[in-house]
């Protein structure tokens, strides 16, 4: 079941669908980076605006000396679970 959110603009009141993310919801960029304690971990959003500075700002650094934190977009649509396919496939058929 979705949430509904009420928030106001210019002095009317606007109904907004909040539909959370489950294994199913495809998303359009990923952002590879290592969190403030050292892990290495994959972010994903469909609205990318803003939200690699948030995680600047929450620590998170690039991943190597070679890339920076930035969401990059996918080439299509894609689950968590087929984008971690995609790249494994991308490097057996790269060895």
């Amino acid at each position: 079941m979705a949430k509904v959110c009420y928030t106001k603009t210019n002095s009317q009141l606007n109904l907004q669908e909040v539909i959370m993310a489950d294994s199913n919801t495809k998303y359009t960029f990923v952002l590879e980076a290592k969190r403030a304690d050292g892990k290495l971990v994959k972010r994903f959003t469909n609205k990318p605006d803003n939200r690699a500075q948030v995680l600047i700002n929450n620590g998170y650094t690039p991943k190597d000396e070679h890339s920076k934190v930035e969401f990059i977009a996918l080439s299509e649509p894609m689950t968590k679970s087929e984008y971690i396919e995609s790249v494994k496939a991308t490097a057996v058929a790269g060895a």
